[in-house]
């Protein structure tokens, strides 16, 4: 199976009317964009774009046939291929892609349950961030590596600004001083955010965790789909910020990374309110518990209250951010889900703006948030 390009699709169809297409209720059930005019949706071609190496061809809902990037979610897909006619042919063709897809299924199975296996003896530490600071698992660590030996980092600070800690900045190379914008401050304590966008993240990525109650991408429930993650629940949504890869990414690879020894001592384990009353709607069915970590991301409520305009909350990104692949503008991630679908979650995109993305989405940043002691 294939998607055709763009000069069959131009062969196939020759006028622009013709390439319209109407969207099944399963594909709008799964997330594809409905141009409220004429009912119909944009699918997907398989040419790439000649001039950007981001860009993919697709056919507009009016039929016309343009390029955007090729990460963007919505877009329909209509499978091509070539049958045998002959009957006789067909049948033992059938057969013999069943088998095939039997093979397929068993080998994925396999390969499922090995990196579950993997990932209980290796990754899959305890998501809570007060067990995480007792965890004696290490980052592979060269000369640059920020450890309390080689580089005593203090916290400078320059009005609203601090540098504290290091992380990758031009590549993925040399970690270099980190600086944060202080957006409140009482106590002796500091709330601080990046300054820029510093990383790419999904918030739960596609191939982590599926089931009945989660959505991500074209998956919602089938036989395709594997539960590689002992420790969450079957009945979380996919924007439930508790169970995210975006957290557990914050307080293990981005906390020990970013921080030596003398440095975590300056952050603050925080309760993370994540109930109805962080987010700015009346009724959300999605929040989840609170939590305990030392990195977090702002809420949507948090967002409003520390950037009272667009225009400030727009950031910039690293050229590592970049290289990682944050590409749709400058997007970067909130904690709070989305109130209206389970597969979204909310962020900050680039017109500065409070709104949602699919949380299996790949090219959005992340700035980390902590409160830490000035003293």
């Amino acid at each position: 199976m294939y998607s055709c390009y763009v000069k069959e699709a131009k062969t196939y169809y020759e006028m622009d009317d013709a390439r319209k297409a109407i969207g099944t209720e399963y594909a709008k059930g799964h997330g594809l964009f409905v141009n409220s005019s004429d009912k119909n949706s944009a699918w997907r071609l398989r040419s790439p774009h000649n001039t950007y190496p981001t860009y993919a061809y697709f056919v507009n809902y009016n039929g016309e046939i343009g390029a955007n990037y090729a990460h963007y979610s919505n877009y329909g897909v209509r499978p091509a291929c070539w049958v045998i006619i002959d009957e006789a042919k067909a049948a033992e063709h059938q057969k013999e892609e069943l088998r095939k897809q039997q093979e397929e299924l068993k080998a994925q199975q396999e390969t499922a349950e090995a990196e579950k296996i993997k990932k209980e003896q290796e990754e899959l530490k305890p998501i809570d961030a007060n067990i995480n600071q007792n965890d004696s698992t290490s980052i592979n660590q060269d000369s640059t590596s920020n450890t309390s030996s080689e580089n005593e980092q203090i916290i400078i600070r320059d009005g609203n600004t601090i540098i504290f800690g290091l992380y990758y900045n031009k590549d993925d190379k040399t970690l270099e001083p980190l600086k944060w914008d202080i957006l409140e401050e009482k106590d002796g304590k500091a709330l601080i955010i990046t300054h820029d966008v510093i990383d790419e993240e999904s918030f739960l990525p596609a191939n982590w965790y599926v089931s009945k109650k989660i959505k991500i991408g074209f998956l919602k429930s089938t036989e395709m789909c594997f539960n590689i993650s002992k420790d969450v629940p079957n009945d979380i949504y996919a924007n439930n910020y508790e169970y995210s890869n975006i957290r557990r990414w914050l307080n293990n690879y981005f906390y020990k990374t970013a921080f030596n020894e003398e440095e975590k001592k300056k952050i603050q384990l925080t309760l993370v309110d994540n109930s109805l009353s962080s987010t700015s709607v009346e009724t959300n069915d999605y929040v989840c518990n609170n939590t305990q970590d030392n990195i977090f991301l702002l809420s949507q409520k948090e967002a409003y209250k520390y950037y009272k305009t667009s225009e400030k909350r727009n950031a910039k990104r690293t050229e590592y951010a970049i290289k990682k692949g944050v590409d749709r503008g400058v997007f970067w991630w909130l904690r709070s889900p989305d109130y209206k679908d389970s597969h979204y979650a909310c962020i900050i995109n680039d017109y500065g703006d409070v709104s949602s993305y699919s949380v299996g989405s790949a090219g959005l940043g992340v700035r980390p948030v902590c409160w830490i002691s000035l003293k």
